[in-house]
């Protein structure tokens, strides 16, 4: 099973999820398990460079219960399931205000999912709010005083903005009739963690119950206010995918033949592979000596050999790039015959780098990024170490032997 990887992304809520893919949750039950534990954990989760396509997005929605329609909006061609939210200048985005999805319903969503297919160069972040955080750093006695009490909610009034343009009333009418005005407990508590949290929204709450109008108005707006304090929130900035953001690079880079993304392992941290050319001390030393028994000078060899000391958060050319993720331009790759495959273990990569080399620039790109699982299995295996051996023979053979 792939690990499952987490890093917060602020200090109320939020995580980045690295490791598995939305298509890994929808196919094992122990990985859906490990990200609702998560999810219960962290509020929001956020998984970078997925499959966009809307049925592997139903396929893992569906594994947190039954799929809700929303009334005003239209669905996509390939899943009724993946509904399409659009902000543009021939049809703006209505609903700017802070809200928590669907409370006009009787049983509103567990959970929200949201997918971004078309980025905006800049602006377009989304931030969420914890209503659990913004519950826990109230008042002892203030908790008590919002514990008994009953929020209205209403879809007539989210979407009056809709309801009042032309047309609006008669293209709602059927799910205005389905949805009249329910009520919910203003404190309401997480069924699997047992966590507390403020349970009303600017956008679909129109007064506590059990006050009157103008003590519901100030009590409302101050609720309003505290769960969106900066210190309950978090901010995503949508980025593109990975393969998207290297190839408008590529495209723009007439120079560049090849480019490898930042390499993170599944804890979130940079691996840093890329490497000067093969030499025999180079692999000799990383490969049967152990770091306790190396003199200094070949530490600081090992150093150099790996590009250590480069900044691995920016842009440079390097002679011997990973293989584990390429991004090669398809002139260059057939100039050059494609990977040689008389080699197989590591050196295929340095081959087709050094090759490559000779057609333009190979780059390492962190501007993209992708999960790298690190197996070294020549490490372990007397087979494939064998291999390993033979094709360092054959490149040695091929681009001249050099000691160091």
């Amino acid at each position: 099973m792939r690990e499952l990887g987490l890093q917060k992304a602020a200090g109320a809520l939020g995580a980045f999820v690295s490791g598995i893919g939305l298509a890994d949750v929808a196919a094992s039950e122990q990985v859906y398990i490990q990200v609702r534990e998560a999810l219960n954990k962290h509020e929001v989760l956020f998984f970078r460079d997925q499959d966009m396509a809307p049925e592997v997005f139903a396929a893992f929605a569906k594994c947190f219960g039954d799929i809700l329609d929303h009334p005003a909006y239209a669905t996509t061609e390939q899943s009724d399931a993946v509904q399409i939210l659009e902000s543009t200048p021939q049809n703006p985005s209505k609903i700017e205000l802070w809200h928590s999805d669907m409370t006009f319903m009787t049983t509103p969503p567990s959970f929200t999912l949201l997918q971004g297919q078309i980025i905006p160069e800049i602006g377009g972040d989304t931030l969420w709010a914890s209503a659990t955080a913004a519950f826990s750093s109230l008042s002892k006695e203030l908790q008590e005083l919002l514990a008994p009490l009953t929020a209205v909610h209403d879809f007539a009034h989210g979407f009056a903005e809709s309801l009042a343009e032309p047309g609006g009333a008669e293209r709602l009418a059927p799910a205005l009739a389905e949805n009249p005005p329910v009520e919910h407990p203003l404190v309401r508590t997480h069924p699997e963690t047992g966590a507390k949290s403020i349970y009303v929204n600017r956008l679909f709450t129109t007064r506590i119950k059990e006050l009157t109008v103008l003590e519901s108005q100030h009590l409302l707006e101050f609720l309003y206010r505290h769960v969106v304090a900066d210190e309950h929130t978090v901010r995503l900035s949508w980025q593109p995918g990975t393969f998207e953001t290297m190839l408008a690079w590529l495209n723009s880079h007439p120079d560049v033949c090849l480019a490898v993304p930042q390499i993170l392992n599944p804890a979130g941290e940079v691996q840093k592979l890329c490497k000067q050319h093969p030499t025999v001390l180079g692999l000799f030393s990383r490969r049967f000596l152990l770091d306790r028994f190396k003199p200094n000078c070949l530490k600081r060899y090992d150093r150099h050999y790996v590009m250590a000391d480069c900044n691995y958060h920016s842009v440079f050319e390097v002679p011997y790039l990973s293989g584990c993720c390429m991004v090669i331009k398809l002139d260059n790759f057939q100039r050059v015959g494609g990977f040689d495959e008389r080699y197989f273990l590591y050196l295929e990569d340095a081959d087709i780098t050094r090759a490559l080399a000779e057609t333009g620039r190979c780059i390492h790109f962190p501007d993209a990024a992708v999960v790298h699982g690190w197996g070294r299995g020549n490490y372990y295996d007397l087979r494939l170490m064998f291999v390993n051996l033979i094709s360092a023979w054959r490149y040695f053979c091929k681009w001249g032997w050099v000691l160091w």
